[in-house]
Protein backbone atom coordinates (compact mmCIF):
# COMPACT_ATOMS: atom_id res chain seq x y z
CA UNK A 1 0.00 0.00 0.00
CA UNK A 2 1.19 3.58 -0.87
CA UNK A 3 1.31 6.57 1.66
CA UNK A 4 1.09 9.92 0.38
CA UNK A 5 3.95 11.29 -0.17
CA UNK A 6 5.77 14.83 1.33
CA UNK A 7 8.71 15.96 -0.96
CA UNK A 8 11.78 18.32 -0.34
CA UNK A 9 11.80 19.47 -3.92
CA UNK A 10 15.03 21.14 -4.10
CA UNK A 11 16.71 18.21 -2.69
CA UNK A 12 15.12 15.43 -4.78
CA UNK A 13 16.13 18.06 -7.87
CA UNK A 14 19.74 17.77 -6.55
CA UNK A 15 19.89 13.90 -6.71
CA UNK A 16 18.01 13.51 -10.25
CA UNK A 17 20.18 13.05 -13.11
CA UNK A 18 18.89 14.99 -16.54
CA UNK A 19 17.71 17.77 -14.17
CA UNK A 20 20.07 20.61 -12.68
CA UNK A 21 19.63 22.91 -9.64
CA UNK A 22 20.92 25.91 -11.92
CA UNK A 23 18.19 25.21 -14.58
CA UNK A 24 15.99 27.78 -15.20
CA UNK A 25 12.98 26.13 -15.20
CA UNK A 26 14.31 22.92 -12.95
CA UNK A 27 10.98 23.06 -10.52
CA UNK A 28 8.68 22.59 -13.46
CA UNK A 29 10.67 19.49 -14.87
CA UNK A 30 10.60 18.17 -11.71
CA UNK A 31 6.98 18.73 -11.29
CA UNK A 32 6.28 17.26 -14.92
CA UNK A 33 8.44 14.22 -13.79
CA UNK A 34 6.64 13.54 -10.51
CA UNK A 35 2.77 14.56 -12.34
CA UNK A 36 3.51 11.23 -14.39
CA UNK A 37 5.00 9.03 -11.76
CA UNK A 38 1.81 10.22 -9.06
CA UNK A 39 -0.71 9.86 -11.62
CA UNK A 40 1.05 6.09 -12.39
CA UNK A 41 0.81 5.14 -8.93
CA UNK A 42 -2.69 6.95 -8.11
CA UNK A 43 -1.50 8.60 -5.05
CA UNK A 44 -1.40 11.68 -3.92
CA UNK A 45 1.98 14.62 -3.13
CA UNK A 46 2.77 18.13 -1.29
CA UNK A 47 6.48 19.24 -3.16
CA UNK A 48 7.92 21.98 -0.93
CA UNK A 49 10.33 24.24 -2.24
CA UNK A 50 12.22 27.50 -1.11
CA UNK A 51 10.56 30.22 -3.09
CA UNK A 52 11.78 29.74 -6.75
CA UNK A 53 10.73 31.15 -10.27
CA UNK A 54 7.80 29.19 -11.39
CA UNK A 55 4.69 30.65 -10.89
CA UNK A 56 5.41 33.26 -7.80
CA UNK A 57 1.87 33.16 -6.80
CA UNK A 58 3.16 30.80 -4.42
CA UNK A 59 1.47 27.60 -5.08
CA UNK A 60 0.62 24.91 -8.32
CA UNK A 61 -1.88 22.40 -7.81
CA UNK A 62 -2.78 19.54 -10.05
CA UNK A 63 -4.82 16.20 -9.56
CA UNK A 64 -2.29 14.46 -7.70
CA UNK A 65 0.51 17.07 -6.88
CA UNK A 66 -0.21 20.20 -4.35
CA UNK A 67 3.10 22.35 -4.28
CA UNK A 68 3.99 25.30 -2.11
CA UNK A 69 6.58 27.35 -2.55
CA UNK A 70 8.06 28.80 1.03
CA UNK A 71 8.15 32.26 1.40
CA UNK A 72 11.60 33.42 3.22
CA UNK A 73 12.82 33.53 5.83
CA UNK A 74 11.24 30.34 6.40
CA UNK A 75 13.10 27.45 4.46
CA UNK A 76 10.82 24.38 2.79
CA UNK A 77 12.82 22.04 5.74
CA UNK A 78 11.27 24.01 8.54
CA UNK A 79 7.59 24.27 6.14
CA UNK A 80 7.74 20.10 5.82
CA UNK A 81 8.15 19.69 9.32
CA UNK A 82 5.36 21.89 10.53
CA UNK A 83 3.10 20.07 7.88
CA UNK A 84 4.16 17.04 9.34
CA UNK A 85 3.37 18.09 12.98
CA UNK A 86 0.26 19.78 12.00
CA UNK A 87 -1.12 16.22 10.74
CA UNK A 88 -0.44 14.58 14.36
CA UNK A 89 -1.19 11.02 14.61
CA UNK A 90 -1.87 11.39 10.68
CA UNK A 91 2.52 12.08 10.38
CA UNK A 92 2.47 8.34 10.58
CA UNK A 93 0.65 7.61 6.74
CA UNK A 94 2.77 10.05 5.07
CA UNK A 95 6.30 9.07 3.60
CA UNK A 96 9.26 12.02 3.11
CA UNK A 97 11.41 12.26 0.25
CA UNK A 98 14.54 13.84 1.39
CA UNK A 99 18.12 13.30 1.99
CA UNK A 100 19.03 16.51 4.43
CA UNK A 101 19.80 14.83 7.45
CA UNK A 102 17.94 17.72 9.67
CA UNK A 103 14.84 16.70 7.53
CA UNK A 104 14.91 12.82 8.01
CA UNK A 105 15.61 13.09 11.65
CA UNK A 106 12.93 15.37 12.18
CA UNK A 107 10.38 13.64 9.81
CA UNK A 108 11.03 10.24 11.96
CA UNK A 109 10.90 11.98 15.32
CA UNK A 110 6.95 12.75 14.49
CA UNK A 111 6.49 8.90 13.48
CA UNK A 112 6.72 9.82 9.32
CA UNK A 113 8.38 7.14 7.04
CA UNK A 114 11.51 8.42 4.86
CA UNK A 115 12.89 7.30 1.57
CA UNK A 116 15.88 9.33 0.44
CA UNK A 117 16.13 11.31 -2.83
CA UNK A 118 18.45 8.91 -4.67
CA UNK A 119 16.17 5.87 -3.99
CA UNK A 120 13.31 8.14 -4.51
CA UNK A 121 14.65 9.68 -7.96
CA UNK A 122 15.83 6.58 -9.65
CA UNK A 123 11.64 5.40 -8.92
CA UNK A 124 10.65 8.11 -10.97
CA UNK A 125 12.91 8.15 -13.64
CA UNK A 126 12.53 4.36 -14.00
CA UNK A 127 8.30 4.67 -13.95
CA UNK A 128 8.84 7.82 -16.36
CA UNK A 129 11.03 5.22 -18.63
CA UNK A 130 8.16 2.62 -18.77
CA UNK A 131 5.56 5.19 -19.44
CA UNK A 132 7.55 6.50 -21.92
CA UNK A 133 7.91 3.36 -23.68
CA UNK A 134 4.23 2.48 -23.98
CA UNK A 135 3.58 5.57 -25.19
CA UNK A 136 5.85 5.12 -27.78
CA UNK A 137 4.64 1.06 -28.97
CA UNK A 138 1.11 2.51 -28.70
CA UNK A 139 1.73 4.54 -31.00
CA UNK A 140 3.35 2.19 -32.92
CA UNK A 141 -0.18 -0.27 -32.74
CA UNK A 142 -2.07 2.93 -33.76
CA UNK A 143 -0.10 3.20 -36.55
CA UNK A 144 0.10 -0.61 -37.60
CA UNK A 145 -3.59 -0.65 -37.55
CA UNK A 146 -4.32 1.91 -39.15
CA UNK A 147 -2.16 0.55 -41.93
CA UNK A 148 -3.88 -2.69 -41.78
CA UNK A 149 -6.92 -1.45 -42.39
CA UNK A 150 -6.17 1.24 -44.80
CA UNK A 151 -4.97 -1.42 -46.79
CA UNK A 152 -8.17 -2.99 -46.98
CA UNK A 153 -10.16 -0.48 -48.58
Amino acid sequence: MHMPYIIDGHNLIGHLSGISLSDIDDEQLLLSMLEVYFKGIRKKAIVFFDQGSLLNSGEFNSAFLEVKFVRFPKTADEAIIEKLKSLKGNAKNFQVVSSDNWVINNSQKVGAKVISSEIFGRKIIEKNRIAQNKNISNDDNVEYWLNIFESDS
